[in-house]
C-alpha cells in the first residue's frame, strides 16, 4: 500500500519531462525535503522510482521497465477524474452541474396516480455540462440508471425543489418524455399519462415539443383520452405528415388500459 506522500511523489515525477531532484519533488507536492527523502528512497527498494546521477546531484524518475508502474499511473489518473465526486451522493454530484435539470417519471414522480418507483435519472444538460454528466454517469454506475440528453436548457422550463435540484415543470417533463420515450419508455409512459388526469397547460406543452415524432406520441395519449369523452385538444398537436409508432402505441394502450381498470379516472373529467 503506498503512503500519501508516496502518490504525490509519483504524481510529480509524471508530470515532469526529465528527471528531477528532491527539492523540485518537495516544492511540486507541498511536503518537506525531509519526507521525501524518506518516502523516496522507500520507493526505490521497491523499484518504482530509479534515479539519475548527474555528477554529485541525483534526479529521480518513474521506473517504467517495473510492470506495476502504468497500473499505477491509470489509478492515479481514474482518482483524479472522479475525485470531484468521492464522498458525495447522488444529489450532492448533479448539484455540481450548473445548465441542467432532471426529467421524465422521476422530475414528477409525486404527481403520478400510480406508485411507480423510478428506475433511472434522465438529466437534459446543455453541451458544455455534457462532459461532467457522463462523468457522474460512470461514477454511480450500478447504482443508479442514468440517462444524459443534450438540450437548450435555458429554454427549457424547470424549478427547484427542497434539495436544491433543478426539476423539470410537469409540462417540460411530457414534452421530454415524448422525445426521449427509448431512454425510459416504462417511465415516461407514467409521464405521459398525466395528458389524461392532470391540469396541465397543454398551449406550454405544445410550445415546448417541437419534434413531430413527440408531437405525435402526445396526440396518440390524447386520442385515447377523447375515446373515453376527455375534452383534451388533440388536434393541436395531430402530426403534419402521417406518422406512426406501432410499439410505442401498444405500449401506451396498455398502459391506459390499466389506468381505465383501476377506476382512478373517468371519462367526463379525467379524474
Amino acid at each position: 500500500m503506498l503512503s500519501r506522500v508516496q502518490w504525490k511523489i509519483i504524481d510529480a515525477l509524471r508530470k515532469s519531462e526529465k528527471p528531477i531532484g528532491v527539492r523540485r519533488i518537495s516544492y511540486m507536492t507541498g511536503c518537506s525535503i525531509s519526507e521525501i527523502w524518506r518516502q523516496i528512497r522507500k520507493m526505490e527498494r521497491m523499484n518504482i522510482v530509479t534515479r539519475a546521477s548527474y555528477g554529485s546531484y541525483r534526479r529521480y524518475l518513474l521506473n517504467y521497465n517495473n510492470p506495476i508502474v502504468e497500473p499505477l499511473l491509470r489509478l492515479l489518473e481514474t482518482s483524479e477524474r472522479y475525485s470531484w465526486l468521492m464522498g458525495r451522493d447522488i444529489y450532492s454530484a448533479i448539484r455540481q452541474l450548473e445548465k441542467y435539470y432532471i426529467t421524465g417519471l422521476f422530475s414528477v414522480k409525486g404527481l403520478v396516480l400510480n406508485l411507480v418507483i423510478p428506475r433511472k435519472f434522465i438529466i437534459a444538460v446543455s453541451r458544455d455540462e455534457v462532459g461532467k454528466a457522463m462523468t457522474i454517469r460512470e461514477w454511480f454506475n450500478g447504482l443508479y440508471s442514468i440517462e444524459i440528453v443534450e438540450k437548450c436548457v435555458e429554454k427549457s422550463l424547470f424549478s427547484q425543489d427542497i434539495y436544491g435540484i433543478n426539476m423539470a415543470s410537469p409540462e417540460q417533463a411530457i414534452a421530454d418524455s415524448a422525445a426521449f420515450f427509448e431512454l425510459d419508455p416504462m417511465g415516461n409512459a407514467e409521464v405521459l399519462l398525466l395528458l389524461l388526469y392532470r391540469d396541465l397547460d397543454f398551449s406550454l406543452i405544445s410550445k415546448l415539443t417541437e419534434m413531430q415524432e413527440a408531437r405525435y406520441r402526445i396526440w396518440f395519449v390524447m386520442r385515447l383520452g377523447r375515446l373515453m369523452g376527455m375534452p383534451l385538444p388533440s388536434e393541436d398537436f395531430k402530426p403534419k405528415e402521417k406518422a406512426g409508432d406501432p410499439s410505442f402505441e401498444r405500449m401506451m394502450t396498455a398502459a391506459f388500459l390499466r389506468l381505465i381498470r383501476s377506476g382512478q379516472i373517468s371519462g367526463d373529467k379525467g379524474w
